[in-house]
């Protein structure tokens, strides 16, 4: 077993030398730091040596992540990415939802994890009534999450770590907010009435499956408390409805 012999007073004042400052070897031991200084700690102690303070740790300096470099594969299939929910990241001016600065401010951090590309998960405009996937407007940053600006100033940042920026583009549906769909609505000879998909009857497209089975019995009946057909009034055909 290896083994560190304490040494008493009187050795420690007459026997100064590297059996003092080293602790004892045996054969394959080598002396830790914590070893060494406890050691040195008591000379100190009896005034044999000057007190001796550790030296405080230094920060990690920032890393910059290498851009990724490999004309055979396409760069995603070699990237690190970090998909990022912007509102339950990190809230950056106390008002209880993550935002764009908060996600800027981590961006040292991340980059030190080895992420090449960063996920932003929709921060459109949005009622917020599927996450941010219901958009209500594909060009604006939602009042929770920051400004245009923000997101510019976070593009900026991205990019300074040599690391790259993605955002989720849902261009399939769209909130009933969004000014496509109220002018599809409001006139069946709207240029965006193409956009949607419209029914007089709840049984078109019957065989589609339904994915939120907790709140949707039918792909057009919007919530469980309606128990037919939700009308459209602001058409001439009061059966018409939408998918959004």
């Amino acid at each position: 077993m290896d083994l560190i012999r304490r040494s008493s007073s009187r050795e420690l004042t007459s026997n100064l030398g590297e059996s003092l400052v080293t602790p004892i070897r045996t054969s394959g031991f080598s002396p830790t730091k914590s070893a060494s200084y406890e050691v040195e700690t008591e000379l100190a102690e009896f005034g044999i040596l000057p007190v001796k303070e550790e030296t405080p740790t230094k920060p990690p300096n920032r890393l910059v992540n290498k851009p990724i470099v490999n004309l055979e594969r396409p760069w995603y299939k070699e990237a690190v990415f970090y998909e990022v929910y912007v509102r339950a990241f990190n809230d950056a001016d106390g008002n209880g939802f993550g935002d764009l600065a908060g996600l800027a401010s981590r961006l040292d951090y991340l980059s030190n994890l080895g992420v090449n590309c960063i996920w932003l998960l929709p921060l459109y405009p949005s009622p917020l009534k599927d996450d941010g996937y219901d958009v209500a407007d594909y060009c604006g940053v939602h009042e929770h999450y920051g400004t245009i600006e923000d997101f510019q100033v976070l593009v900026k940042a991205v990019h300074e770590r040599n690391m790259r920026i993605i955002a989720d583009l849902i261009p399939n549906h769209t909130s009933d907010q969004h000014e496509w769909f109220k002018k599809a609505r409001a006139d069946r000879n709207s240029p965006y009435r193409d956009y949607y998909v419209w029914s007089d009857t709840p049984d078109k497209y019957s065989d589609a499956r339904i994915i939120f089975l907790d709140t949707e019995p039918s792909n057009w009946v919007p919530t469980l408390h309606c128990s037919s057909l939700d009308v459209d009034d602001d058409n001439d055909n009061d059966d018409d409805d939408d998918d959004d």
